[in-house]
């Protein structure tokens, strides 16, 4: 038996001089293509050429493949002889195993030295991309597989496979990740995440804002998270992204997503007091928080609403408002509450007075209304008027009077001629009845226990 010559502390140097031995092995190997059934046009895929053997010490082989249909672009070697000890392979520059002129792929590899490979495992990884609609075998041919003792095995199963390159029919499956949907934002800078999924190759995705085409990006990593980053103007917006594939199919996300832009932080409005004002009673705080989208904003307050400031001291009230996005107002007064004490008993006011219980004096009468007639008797022009009075507390009434402001700009007081009922009820109506001399324009206070309780309560004209 011939055996080819070898360099020290190498057993074996090449298969192709292996393959002059007719010496075979009985143990039954396998090697087999392991592709998938189909692929599409512009698709890139990998083929696995593994084995099923023992004490496996080489193996060469060469595929063929319709070159009009799919071509080679890389070759690697697998790990099956590698995971065992260092490797030479034939060619020693994997690229030059490939020849898509021919169509066919020829590579040969075996251990260094006394190791051995046994099990299963992947003896080369082969990279196509499929050119043109059609099936193609991936047919192994030439294939020789040595065992340990450099001896061609025999009975090797050769599994070839199938492959159809088909177009693509299928639009994108596109993901929208974020903003979610229904999302209330602060911010005008929208980044918009989505994820396109398509069995080809993606061309490009688009944005779409309110119907409208924002932009463009033909950098797009299938199957993986991408974005877009737009500037969105203060109100509510739908959007969508639309793919298109390597074979001209496009579509959108099933739906479109709502967002609200929302910068508008709440408004705040203060009633019963007011910034830099002094009291000289009790003051009740009111405060309302409105907000263009929240319903019910977050309120901080130093004072609850409604508030009764009754003592005499300095007071700054201090109101915070944040919306459920985060826009957030705040307004701050200051004022005082400084009484004056003006009575303590009703002896402290004038006539027409009583003292109330915020130590004030105030009127006891109101003019609930006053009317005037004017009359001619015999020679005379006369003015009947009419004075209804309300008393508001019960200090009693001593006197009732009209003070008539005539048009040269004199004054004249009458008593009445009657009132009904009498003043000690709380409610009574006066008459009075006086002649008139002068032409012009005739005003009319109405008085009671000496003091004006109402001025220019009614007036009339008298003319020629």
């Amino acid at each position: 038996m011939n055996k080819p010559k070898s360099l020290p502390g190498i057993r074996k140097v090449s298969i192709f001089l292996i393959l002059l031995l007719s010496i075979s092995s009985t143990i039954a190997q396998e090697i087999t293509v392991e592709t998938p059934p189909t692929v599409h046009i512009n698709e890139t895929f990998t083929v696995n050429v593994t084995i099923q053997g023992n004490n496996i010490t080489g193996v060469e082989f060469k595929l063929l493949f319709n070159n009009s249909i799919l071509n080679a672009t890389k070759v690697e070697e697998g790990p099956f002889l590698k995971n065992y000890g260092s490797t030479l392979t034939i060619p020693s520059n994997l690229s030059n195993s490939i020849n898509n002129t021919k169509g066919e792929i020829r590579l040969g590899s075996a251990l260094v030295g006394s190791a051995v490979a046994s099990g299963d495992g992947t003896v080369a990884t082969i990279t196509f991309k499929a050119i043109l609609i059609g099936n193609t075998l991936l047919d192994l041919r030439d294939v020789t597989l040595v065992d340990e003792n450099i001896t061609p095995v025999s009975n090797v199963n050769i599994r070839d496979s199938n492959v159809v390159a088909m177009s693509d029919t299928t639009p994108p499956n596109i993901a929208l990740n974020l903003p979610v949907n229904g999302s209330i934002l602060a911010t005008s800078e929208v980044t918009f995440v989505y994820t396109p999924m398509d069995e080809s190759s993606i061309l490009n995705c688009s944005l779409y804002i309110d119907g409208e085409l924002n932009q463009t990006d033909c950098s797009i990593e299938n199957g993986m998270q991408n974005n877009f980053t737009s500037n969105l103007g203060e109100r509510f917006h739908e959007w969508n992204v639309e793919c298109t594939d390597t074979w001209d199919n496009s579509g959108f996300a099933v739906s479109n997503y709502t967002l609200i832009i929302d910068k508008t932080p709440p408004v705040i409005t203060i009633e019963g007091v007011a910034d830099g004002e002094s009291y000289n009673e009790n003051r009740t705080l009111t405060y309302t928080v409105t907000d263009n989208l929240d319903p019910e904003p977050e309120v901080i307050s130093n004072y609850p609403n409604g508030t009764v400031f009754s003592e005499n001291g300095a007071y700054t009230v201090n109101i915070t408002a944040i919306d459920d996005v985060g826009n957030s107002a705040n307004k701050s007064i200051s004022f005082t509450i400084k009484k004056t004490i003006e009575c303590y008993s009703d002896e402290d006011c004038n006539a027409a007075q009583f003292c109330n219980s915020t130590n004030k004096c105030q009127l006891a009468f109101e003019v609930s209304w006053a009317r005037t007639l004017q009359k001619r008797y015999r020679q005379h022009r006369l003015a009947v008027l009419f004075i209804s009075i309300k008393k508001v507390d019960s200090i009693p009434v001593h006197n009732t009077t009209a003070l008539i402001h005539l048009p040269d700009s004199s004054l004249k007081e009458y008593s009445p001629r009657i009132c009904f009922p009498p003043p000690r009820f709380n409610g009574f109506t006066c008459l009075y009845l006086f002649r008139v001399h002068q032409l012009g324009d005739y005003y009319v206070d109405a008085k009671v226990n000496g003091v004006i309780i109402g001025e220019n309560v009614t007036s009339f004209y008298v003319k020629d």
